[in-house]
């Protein structure tokens, strides 16, 4: 009887951990780019920064074409085009797969789809810092 009433109180502690635990919101971060801060804030998810696709691509100077159907982004200027898939684990940066430590979602309730700051930024030839203390990531490209 007392293993049975120590299982039900250790259970009882344990449950509002894992309430805690799930109700846990995503950090969101500021991303600058040139010293331009832009207008769509970002999520941090697993140390991703992820922020709606459209915004960075043009500051960063390339054109951006969503096919809805597929629910996929292009991107690309004169040197590289970069293509991200919903919910794909990889993109296709000039013909090549690149794996992602965070693959692209579409936010239903926003409708935006979201992308891995630093794998663009980096593709386009961009230099990234993260700033942890601020959650500012800082892309500077020439």
């Amino acid at each position: 009887m007392k293993k049975i009433i120590a299982t039900l109180i250790l259970t009882l502690l344990l449950v509002p951990i894992t309430v805690v635990y799930g109700a846990q919101k995503h950090v969101e971060g500021i991303i600058v780019v040139n010293g331009v801060t832009l207008k769509e804030k970002a999520t941090v998810i697993n140390g991703n920064a992820m922020i709606p696709f459209r915004e960075l691509f043009e500051t960063l100077g390339m054109t951006v074409d969503w096919n809805e159907k597929s629910k996929t982004v292009t991107a690309k200027n004169s040197d590289i085009e970069i293509s991200m898939t919903n919910a794909v684990l990889t993109a296709t940066i000039n013909d090549q797969s690149v794996p992602l430590t965070q693959a692209p979602f579409l936010e239903e309730t926003d409708n935006k789809f979201y992308i891995n700051t630093r794998v663009v930024s980096e593709a386009a030839g961009a230099i990234v810092n993260w700033d942890n203390k601020n959650k500012i990531a800082t892309i500077i490209k020439n």
